[in-house]
């Protein structure tokens, strides 16, 4: 085994390779490099960067773990501009945008944000946009809580430059045609952020000139401005590119990003992902020197490199992340005994999740503030009688007073401030959070899912007979919920703007968090793989798609059972991921067994079924079997049952049986049902409403 060391002998720089990491060994080669003999040799004095002196070999060792960096799970951010609007389109950004996506995400297995995912709409970056965008990953890390750490930063701009001057090479140049110094977005991950303090920080900027703008004595005169720190590293690249003018919107595939492909994309990149893919147990700077020599002995003019570092001895190491990495951060809290957490038996809508992630921030600001009372997340409140009891403490009369209350569509949150709350005749269908208050029960008290307490809470024994309090831990209850939250909307955020590469980091991390948080097999786990799922559909990957499905159904199985509702909306969306991927008739399995637990568990509940059915419809229509009518005619039967045969849906049923089957031409059949939706509507709106009529047309067309 050799090491590679960094020295400066005289003011100048040399990299040793030393056999044995011993103090007599780097002697030894600092006296050949500096081509000493024998007669000339002297005391050697071998200090480190702060000036003092390394006299052991354990000294030695200890600053050569000190100047060394494994990246092993670095934060990505990869930013860029491709079109400009005055219709300007930098191909060669594109592609090398998605060779760097490609190496960081597919070969090192890291962690990838990046501003443009592969479509025209994703290809325009204002000011605006990258000024959001850098923010956002600031939060991340501030909010990266039981996440794996980032144990360094790497962020990559391609964009077009105007002109060849000194200050034109530290500007960013957004497709509103704003710009933005490089060296402030630096300043944010050096300085503004303590998170990376002592992690080595590799910023690469590409700029992209047309040929007429630049000339081959100029490029070696570049003066940029960048943040000097000892753990940063920074390089600028100009690479020439034809006039840029062409906007032609090309399909972008998975194989249009290889490496080998020499027909685009700048020379610097694709010789800077293969020295990185073949010399991985080289140093980042190693390779870089290496990609400078082969720039150089190809004669290529179209590109220069310039590497700024304060530190000329960093040796950073860029350490492809393994799979079992995750799995092993994965198993570390399995075996933990964690408190009871949100329960979804009951609830499991988005919307409950939600209710209560506002009601548990609200706790906690309340415990903080050393407030009282209860918070109360319920759907279902028209039970609750309004009532004239005196005492002041009442529930009653307590919800009914002016207090602060909070509606998330199906669900409200109520804010209840008070030392002291009285309940009596009442059932709380949802959660109930005690706040260092006192709760009384006199009779007929029921809450059906959850109740929490905080330390000094004083509950009744009449209500502790019913229902177990679960005592308030900040971390299961609160962090943990809204780090949740957190990363979901950033993906949704992701999602809405065309970037499903970026959402589905977000949610890896989710899924990450509740893995190490809760173990394999909780609802919040199965919740994290069918977001996942649904991110990976976005982005076409199929495959993917149905794997996260088929665990978070299994996990569903296991935890709910087969009639559940949330088991229901698993099938469907592992259904959907089938469709996508042209298995039909796995889709329609999937959609008909989502489609029976629905109506065991609704029974009655007509939006749910028909919800359904559209499903079922969709998957036979894209499989051409023909049965789309056969699925109207069951539809029709069960609306009939609960709703009998006057009523709107039994005729828009009926309406459109009769048009699916006059495009088969089946006539008769189709005249059948369209006589039967004209009585349905004769009834309900009269001979003479529009819709009627049109029925009777119709009809009279098929006579």
């Amino acid at each position: 085994m050799s090491w590679n060391i960094f020295v400066t002998i005289e003011s100048k720089d040399y990299e040793l390779t030393l056999t044995t990491l011993a103090l007599d060994n780097l002697k030894t080669e600092i006296l050949e490099v500096n081509k000493v003999n024998e007669k000339e040799k002297t005391v050697i004095k071998i200090t480190d960067d702060m000036n003092k002196d390394i006299e052991t070999d354990e000294h030695l060792k200890q600053k050569k773990e000190e100047s060394h960096y494994k990246l092993k799970n670095p934060l990505v951010l990869l930013a860029g501009v491709i079109r400009y609007e005055d219709d300007l389109c930098v191909k060669d950004a594109r592609q090398d945008l998605h060779m760097l996506e490609k190496l960081f995400k597919e070969k090192l297995n890291y962690q990838v944000f990046i501003t443009c995912d592969k479509n025209a709409f994703s290809e325009s970056l204002t000011l605006d946009n990258l000024n959001d965008f850098l923010p956002e990953h600031e939060d991340i890390v501030a909010q990266s809580y039981g996440m794996m750490p980032y144990d360094g930063l790497i962020f990559i701009w391609c964009g077009y430059n105007k002109s060849n001057d000194n200050n034109d090479i530290n500007l960013l140049y957004t497709s509103d045609n704003e710009t933005k110094y490089f060296g402030d977005i630096q300043q944010k991950f050096v300085s503004d952020i303590d998170y990376f303090t002592k992690k080595p920080k590799i910023f690469l900027k590409i700029s992209y000139y047309e040929e007429k703008q630049d000339s081959i004595s100029t490029r070696a005169q570049i003066d940029a401005q960048c943040i000097n720190d000892k753990d940063v590293l920074t390089i600028f690249v100009k690479s020439i590119i034809d006039t840029p003018k062409n906007d032609e919107k090309e399909d972008m595939d998975e194989s249009s990003a290889d490496y080998n492909d020499n027909n685009k994309g700048s020379y610097f990149v694709k010789l800077f992902c293969q020295s990185i893919e073949n010399n991985m147990d080289k140093s980042f700077q190693i390779m870089l020197e290496q990609v400078a020599e082969d720039l150089s002995n190809q004669n290529i003019r179209k590109d220069f490199m310039r590497v700024n570092s304060t530190n000329t001895h960093l040796s950073i190491y860029l350490t492809p992340r393994s799979h079992d990495d995750d799995k092993d951060n994965n198993l570390l809290s399995i075996n933990k005994d964690i408190p009871e957490s949100l329960n979804f038996h009951r609830h499991h809508s988005l919307e409950w999740i939600k209710a209560n992630v506002k009601a548990v921030k609200i706790v906690q600001e309340m415990i903080d503030n050393n407030e009282q009372g209860l918070i109360v997340v319920t759907n279902d409140i028209s039970h609750w009688k309004t009532t004239t009891n005196c005492n002041e403490f009442s529930f009653h009369r307590l919800i009914n007073n002016d207090i602060q209350k909070l509606e998330l569509r199906d669900y409200w949150v109520y804010i209840i401030k008070s030392r002291l709350i009285i309940l009596e005749e009442i059932t709380i269908d949802g959660n109930v959070y005690a706040i260092q208050c006192e709760i009384q029960c006199k009779e007929n008290v029921n809450i059906t899912t959850q109740l929490f307490v905080t330390s000094q809470s004083i509950i009744d024994p009449l209500l502790t007979s019913s229902i177990s309090p679960i005592q308030w831990n900040k971390k299961i209850h609160h962090d943990i919920p809204i780090q949740f939250q957190y990363l979901e909307n950033r993906a949704n955020s992701c999602t809405q703007m065309a970037c499903a590469g970026n959402a589905i980091v977000h949610l890896q991390n989710c899924l990450h968090l509740s893995i190490q948080t809760f173990g394999n097999h909780h609802p919040y786990v199965a919740n994290a793989y069918s977001n996942l799922g649904s991110a990976y559909r976005d982005k076409e990957c199929h495959n993917k798609a149905i794997e996260c499905h088929e665990v978070a159904l299994k996990i569903s199985l296991d935890v709910f059972g087969i009639n559940h509702a949330w088991t229901a909306n698993l099938y469907d969306h592992l259904g959907v991921s089938y469709r996508n991927n042209g298995e039909y008739g796995k889709a329609i399995d999937c959609h008909r067994k989502a489609l029976n637990i629905r109506l065991e568990v609704f029974k009655d509940n007509y939006s749910w079924i028909v919800y359904s059915y559209n499903f079922l419809e969709k998957a036979h229509s894209m499989k051409g079997d023909g049965k789309i009518i056969e699925i109207n005619e069951e539809l029709l039967k069960i609306t009939k049952k609960l709703f009998g045969k006057w009523d709107m849906d039994v005729g828009g049923l009926l309406w459109k049986l009769g048009l699916k089957l006059e495009k088969k031409k089946e006539y008769k059949r189709a005249y059948k049902y369209y006589e039967e939706a004209w009585e349905v509507y004769t009834v309900l709106l009269g001979e003479w409403n529009i819709i009627t009529r049109s029925t009777k047309q119709r009809m009279l067309k098929l006579c």
